[in-house]
């Protein structure tokens, strides 16, 4: 998966060569045809002042989309959580980041609040597929959509953060947006509104946070309770919007307009054969259920955006996150990154190799 969409912005010297020769040839038509219209509009100057403004529109309008290629790049990162049918949990995967972060964001707001455990027990995901209408899992599918798009939130805060804190960027050309900032996002999102909390606002945190202040920002913490903490903060170009639209998460800045969400419909995921059982001990397939959820992202390049060629490495960032996401939350990825084929070619294997009886040296019977 090629998720550089800014490379993508770029046009190739072919490209270039074949837009000039077009644009040489259609100026020579331009010029015999303005010609003549000039002499029948001469009467009219404003139809004729207006014409040209349309066609210069249109023409640039149609260089900056030969130049953003489409316009519009979608990303899709297909992941997936394990869940654990006997103790109604999602099971956190080793080396897996998405999973373990799920799992353990799902533990630390349950270990917070009564109310979203109950609603997780209430209507679990083990009722995703019942046909009784009596039978609900909505509670448990909004909770593991939810925590998916913090995981998305939390990367790309990270990600920014370490991406602006390099010396090349000048500090007045960003602006940082905090919780306060972003008011839309928190009150629908139940982790992020939870976990960016202060501590010394939260009374599970009462026994962990230190009586003095320290002079330093706490950016994470995780309590020994299993409470969790992160500040939250988005550092973005000077003039970017953060919003939301239809459940998606907009960031607005001066070059394109990045829209993401998360999708879960409790569809299945189909994991590699024996991967339950060998990687997580589960004795047998029918105490797991694996359910498929999808990041989505789609980048809207605005008009002339890639005819501009200052600051387009404030904006860069974006590679950076799609490939991060990728990197960590990609089924797909972790099966490779662990070397599954591999691991599991060797375990069919070793099955396959008879057992042979040990007989006993004649120092071990003397022994």
């Amino acid at each position: 998966m090629n998720n550089r969409v800014i490379e993508k912005v770029s046009v190739t010297r072919s490209e270039l060569i074949e837009i000039l020769i077009v644009g040489f040839l259609i100026g020579v038509c331009a010029s015999i045809t303005g010609s003549i219209v000039y002499e029948s509009l001469q009467i009219h100057p404003f139809w004729l002042y207006f014409g040209l403004f349309i066609l210069l529109s249109l023409c640039i309008w149609l260089l900056s989309k030969k130049f953003t290629r489409s316009g519009k790049a979608s990303i899709s990162i297909d992941g997936f959580v394990t869940y654990m049918i006997e103790n109604n949990s999602i099971q956190s995967i080793n080396r897996y980041d998405f999973s373990e972060s799920m799992a353990q964001h799902l533990s630390a707001a349950f270990s917070e609040n009564d109310a979203l455990k109950r609603q997780w027990d209430k209507q679990p995901l083990l009722n995703i597929h019942s046909r009784d209408k009596n039978i609900s899992s909505e509670a448990a599918c909004k909770l593991v959509k939810e925590a998916a798009e913090y995981y998305a939130i939390e990367a790309l805060s990270m990600h920014l953060s370490d991406y602006f804190n390099q010396k090349q960027y000048d500090k007045s050309e960003l602006i940082e947006f905090s919780r306060e900032d972003v008011p839309s996002i928190l009150l629908s999102n139940r982790f992020m509104e939870l976990f960016s909390t202060p501590m010394e606002n939260r009374a599970i945190f009462e026994n962990d946070f230190p009586e003095e202040k320290s002079e330093g920002v706490i950016v994470m913490s995780i309590g020994k309770n299993g409470a969790f903490y992160s500040k939250f903060d988005l550092v973005l170009p000077k003039g970017a919007k953060v919003t939301r639209e239809n459940g998606s998460i907009v960031i607005d800045t001066s070059n394109f307009k990045l829209k993401m969400g998360i999708e879960f419909g409790g569809f299945g995921y189909s994991t590699p054969r024996g991967f339950e059982k060998y990687y997580l001990g589960v004795n047998h397939i029918r105490e797991t259920r694996n359910f498929q959820i999808t990041f989505n992202a789609e980048v809207e390049f605005k008009m002339l955006a890639a005819l501009q060629r200052s600051k387009w490495d404030y904006h860069a960032w974006l590679d950076g996150y799609f490939e991060n996401m990728e990197r960590n939350m990609c089924g797909d990825k972790f099966f490779e990154e662990i070397n599954w084929r591999t691991v599991s070619t060797m375990i069919e294997c070793g099955q396959k190799i008879p057992s042979k009886s040990i007989q006993p040296t004649v120092e071990a019977v003397a022994d």
